[in-house]
């Protein structure tokens, strides 16, 4: 069903106080409803200021801090305690796609998120069954280098991967069910708040049943495991790694 958002105008003065990078919201829901964990590091402090005035005016309850992996995770929070929900969203512009490639981060983001899903548990009966971890790419063109060679975003001589490369990787990541690609910065917003109200259906529904208590970590468990994973060298291989090893960057010297 279509959400009524509020204008800027709308927005209480509590809501509007906070202009700086940091933000959390609670507008629905108190404990029972589900609340979006933002890495405080997501889109500069401009791109994260444009997403959570989105996330108020659609009242979505968000907070944002320093997450141990993604960018957003979903939380439920129950007398105190907050016990990780199975989504996991790693969100890039199509221009950060290939820069990721080349510096390295896409690997190691997705072979810590792979990492994550091992401690994470599903909710029975529902679409959330199974955890779930996607690469979310925001824009629908990958950026060409302004020199004109296949690069993207910049040139294949600086160690870009090739078009034909990144395209090649969004498409074996999308066959794996791990990619979300969306057109504009509304798009993803809207990703987001379906997501949202479907966990939020889905708590409600388990509420009104009494069921509350299912076996889901703690956000402490889940921080605490995977920066055991990390220090005992236990990250798994990632698609990344092993596309680009198999697809190299560069194109030869004509």
């Amino acid at each position: 069903a279509a959400v009524a958002l509020r204008a800027s105008s709308q927005l209480s003065a509590a809501e509007r106080a906070n202009e700086g990078p940091l933000h959390a919201l609670t507008v629905k829901g108190g404990e029972d409803a589900p609340l979006l964990l933002i890495d405080q590091r997501e889109g500069g402090v401009a791109g994260l200021k444009e997403l959570t005035d989105f996330f108020r005016r659609a009242e979505i309850n968000f907070e944002t801090r320093p997450l141990p992996t993604a960018d957003y995770l979903f939380v439920q929070r129950r007398e105190g305690t907050e016990y990780v929900l199975p989504l996991l969203v790693e969100r890039k512009r199509c221009d950060d796609f290939g820069e990721s490639i080349r510096d390295g981060r896409l690997d190691r983001q997705e072979r810590t998120m792979r990492a994550a899903l091992g401690l994470l548990r599903g909710i029975a009966g529902s679409a959330f069954a199974a955890p779930r971890m996607l690469v979310l790419v925001e824009g629908r063109v990958l950026p060409q280098c302004r020199c004109g060679c296949t690069g993207t975003p910049g040139c294949v001589r600086e160690g870009y991967a090739t078009h034909a490369v990144a395209k090649g990787l969004q498409d074996r990541l999308k066959e794996m069910g791990v990619l979300q690609v969306t057109d504009h910065l509304d798009g993803t917003s809207r990703f987001f708040l379906e997501n949202y109200n479907a966990l939020r259906a889905l708590l409600d529904e388990r509420k009104a049943m009494g069921v509350r208590a299912y076996d889901l970590p703690t956000y402490a468990e889940f921080t605490t495991g995977l920066r055991r994973m990390r220090l005992t060298g236990s990250l798994p291989a990632s698609t990344v790694g092993d596309w680009v090893q198999a697809n190299p960057a560069a194109e030869p010297n004509e």
